[in-house]
């Protein structure tokens, strides 16, 4: 194995560093930091589309926000900012609370399919065919 032929003092995080660094190994120092330098740009790039694409799903669910899109995906970048640099990344709590809300919400969802299921299934029960067709095209058109 080659050792490094240039040493980097520059502490950048280590996605960008391990880029850096492995340029800098096989190339010049300018070239390295041009590399560096479009990985930061492709970074800061995918972070303001992902932020403005949830900001618009937001307000797409949520019409009544007291602010505009743009707002919301400044919020959602700041947000993530200020978790990335309290240095939780990739955190296995974070993770585990993301899932928890998201199974919390998929078992509402399955109650309510449930209810709504057995609500339709009572309609169905009884003597009358054209009361249970009725019922069910209730529970259908809603």
């Amino acid at each position: 194995m080659v050792p490094p032929t240039h040493t980097c003092t520059y502490r950048a995080p280590s996605m960008i560093r391990a880029n850096y660094v492995n340029r800098l190994n096989v190339s010049t120092k300018a070239f390295a930091l041009f590399g560096a330098a479009l990985l930061l740009l492709d970074f800061a790039a995918t972070s303001v589309v992902s932020a403005a694409a949830s900001a618009v799903y937001i307000s797409g669910e949520v019409p009544s926000l007291p602010f505009p899109t743009w707002v919301g995906s400044i919020i959602i970048l700041v947000t993530f900012t200020c978790i990335s640099l309290l240095g939780v990344r990739e955190s296995t709590r974070i993770a585990l609370i993301v899932l928890v809300i998201h199974v919390f919400y998929f078992i509402q969802f399955l109650w309510l399919v449930l209810i709504i299921l057995l609500r339709s299934s009572s309609l169905c029960v009884c003597s009358s065919p054209l009361l249970a067709y009725t019922g069910v095209r209730v529970v259908l058109d809603s």
